[in-house]
């Protein structure tokens, strides 16, 4: 070999030995950001949206009804065969109280379905859909009954799962796999935390859980092996409560919080079983008087290696719900009580966007705002669908996502 030749070998081999360095660099420093990531601290995900500062997509408007109610709630479902369903229960004046569906026919048509129109409802609203056939559930004041109505086309079918008084008026329904509906809800006067399913035209109730006076909004969803998850909070004892049935048994685990919950929580499961959940803290709560000393702070949290991560996301908030996008990232939505307004937000860790989606009115004397929750859904090419009720125009509004953004 020439000594050119021996050279140039020489400096090949370091090149390669070079390169080597190289990768094992870059695959410590992607290892050592992943760690950070999972340990994130509170401060880094409360700036997601600002510091990545992506934007959601394109959002559309509409009113698609109105209402009487100056506390009525909505809910909202997806359709496997396409479009939405908005649940709506008014209960405000004798000409309009009852429970109503609107079907989207179009992006600008919605028909409209009397449910209910002989019941008094009170509390929250819950819709969910299968294939042919939508569930609506609700708390009827007048017969103190918690009712659910089967839909099958022009067809309903009303049907008491539990009566007394109070009892649903926190309620979430969902279909299992298989096809069978059950109602997670609390009966408000023995604070108690029910489950109910359908099963061979016969509800079968267990309870599952108890709470503080004031009680607590609840969700319902079932995992990718069918098993019914549910969540709920207990704002007098600091206490968040996930858990799901398997093999007929309950297990239910307690989350000890270091601030009071308030009432409102939600949940969803991610990437078909992570479950993620969604809570406002109010450090000076006081569920039995109903009292709010300091403004509430948005943090959401998922279970990694057997602990709970809890990060702030936002703060003066108030009214999360989470969802799950066409990919299986979770999604959320919230009001933002500063600035009256309904925000939306994907990639709750990582890369993140952020999106005012709709500003929410008051009246002449200045009262407005969200009674209730807004309501999500997701269809089934990834549009994006929220709907709440106006209190300051008393108008159901939709919004609706249409460019996709992928998640």
């Amino acid at each position: 070999m020439t000594k050119n030749g021996h050279f140039y070998g020489v400096v090949r081999i370091g090149l390669t030995l070079l390169c080597v360095v190289i990768v094992v660099l870059l695959g410590l420093l992607a290892t050592r950001s992943r760690i950070l990531e999972s340990e994130g601290a509170s401060a880094d995900s409360a700036s997601l949206a600002q510091s990545h500062g992506q934007d959601c997509g394109t959002w559309s408007s509409q009113v698609i009804t109105t209402t009487e109610a100056t506390q009525a709630s909505v809910a909202i479902c997806a359709l496997p065969e396409g479009g939405v369903a908005v649940a709506l229960a008014d209960g405000g004046s004798q000409t309009t109280s009852g429970v109503y569906l609107l079907y989207s026919v179009s992006e600008e048509e919605w028909l409209a379905q009397v449910v209910d129109q002989d019941a008094v409802p009170a509390g929250r609203v819950s819709v969910a859909s299968s294939t042919g056939k939508i569930a609506v559930c609700y708390h009827d004041a007048d017969s103190r009954e918690l009712r659910l109505a089967s839909i099958e086309g022009r067809k309903i079918v009303l049907d008491a799962v539990d009566v007394g008084k109070g009892v649903g008026l926190h309620n979430s329904i969902a279909f299992s796999p298989d096809g069978n509906v059950a109602v997670f809800y609390l009966d408000w006067m023995k604070t108690e935390l029910r489950f109910a399913e359908c099963l061979e035209g016969r509800w079968v109730v267990t309870k599952i859980g108890q709470t503080s006076y004031l009680g607590t909004t609840v969700t319902l969803c079932y995992d990718s092996a069918g098993r019914p998850w549910v969540s709920y909070v207990d704002s007098l004892n600091r206490m968040a409560y996930v858990g799901f049935r398997d093999r007929g048994a309950w297990d239910i685990e307690g989350i000890r919080l270091g601030e009071n919950p308030g009432p409102w929580c939600s949940l969803a499961l991610a990437y078909s079983s992570e479950a993620w959940l969604a809570l406002c803290l109010r450090p000076d709560y006081n569920a039995k008087k109903e009292e709010i000393g300091q403004v509430a702070r948005l943090v959401v949290g998922s279970k990694a290696d057997g602990d709970w991560r809890f990060d702030e996301l936002a703060t003066e908030s108030d009214f999360p719900v989470l969802g799950v996008s066409a990919v299986g990232a979770p999604l959320l939505i919230y009001y933002d009580t500063a600035i009256s307004a309904v925000k939306y937000m994907v990639g709750l860790r990582g890369q993140s966007c952020s999106d005012v989606v709709a500003a929410v009115s008051s009246n002449a004397i200045g009262e407005g705002g969200l009674s209730y929750p807004p309501a999500l859904a997701v269809g089934n090419a990834g549009t994006v669908y929220i709907a709440f009720v106006d209190s300051g125009t008393n108008q159901v509004k939709l919004i609706r996502r249409d460019t996709y953004v992928p998640e």
